[in-house]
């Protein structure tokens, strides 16, 4: 495990902002969903992936996926039209 050298506050709802760089990094979108695990003075995100290859890998939407020939990856009609 590396720093990013950022320092983020909780804010009263307990909400912590991830850093662009590792949402960029991981390819994190809105909307994307994470499991919690808690460790000893530690808090791990993992993606949680209802059903591999269910959803867009750039936005994470579920809805007009296309199949990307020679991927195993979708995405959907939304990202295929901003990405041309």
């Amino acid at each position: 495990m590396r720093a990013i050298n950022t320092i983020r506050h909780m804010d009263e709802l307990g909400r912590i902002t991830i850093p662009h760089e590792v949402r960029e990094h991981f390819g994190w979108r809105d909307g994307a969903v994470f499991q919690v695990f808690i460790g000893d003075q530690s808090v791990i995100l993992r993606r949680h992936d209802i059903e591999p290859n269910s959803h867009c890998f750039l936005c994470g939407s579920t809805e007009k996926l296309l199949n990307l020939p020679g991927d195993e990856r979708k995405m959907c009609f939304d990202c295929w039209d901003n990405t041309r």
